[in-house]
């Protein structure tokens, strides 16, 4: 009864007002996410935006849009990426096929656990500030690659409403 429908930060519009290039990457494309949303609102599905790639990108990894062994976590243009949250949400915030919000995909374990919880604080106070409140909207933050002590020792997810942590195991790969 639930689509998780990823897209990549060069997809919003209104990402040059935040300095922004897309560069060789294609877009913008937020009419298809709009069809999306509207088609889970006519047929009774709910939605999970899912942010699966961001500007800087969060990790070196293909599934960002862009493979980069070099990647180092100081190229994750975190503040571009807060505010492209908010954008999204703003536009959605009165859609009743979002049930869920996901944001970021699949962050590298090399991002210092102090730094991914601090963009998960403002990454939340963004999109709840947009208009995506808490008992409408689930955000979800992903543990990915990391065990969940390290993000309690940051006090995360601290008094923050419907937010789930994302475990997000894989069985198939040659991981920890």
């Amino acid at each position: 009864n639930s689509v998780r429908i990823p897209f990549g930060w060069w997809c919003v519009d209104g990402i040059e007002s935040l300095g922004l290039s897309r560069g060789a990457l294609v877009g913008p494309a937020m009419s298809l996410l709009d069809q999306a949303v509207a088609w889970a609102s006519e047929t009774g599905l709910k939605v999970i935006l899912d942010l699966h790639s961001a500007p800087g990108f969060q990790s070196g990894h293909q599934a960002t849009g862009k493979s980069d062994a070099a990647w180092k976590w100081q190229n994750w243009n975190i503040p571009a990426t807060v505010a492209i949250l908010g954008l999204v949400a703003k536009r959605y915030s009165g859609s009743s096929a979002v049930a869920a919000f996901c944001v970021i995909n699949e962050p590298s374990n090399q991002v210092p656990a102090s730094v991914l919880c601090g963009f998960y604080r403002d990454a939340a106070a963004a999109i709840r500030g947009a208009g995506m409140l808490a008992g409408k909207v689930t955000l979800l933050f992903p543990a990915y690659q990391r065990s969940l002590q390290e993000l309690k020792d940051q006090n995360f997810p601290g008094g923050l409403q419907d937010a789930v942590l994302d475990i997000h195991l894989y069985q198939c790969f040659d991981q920890p």
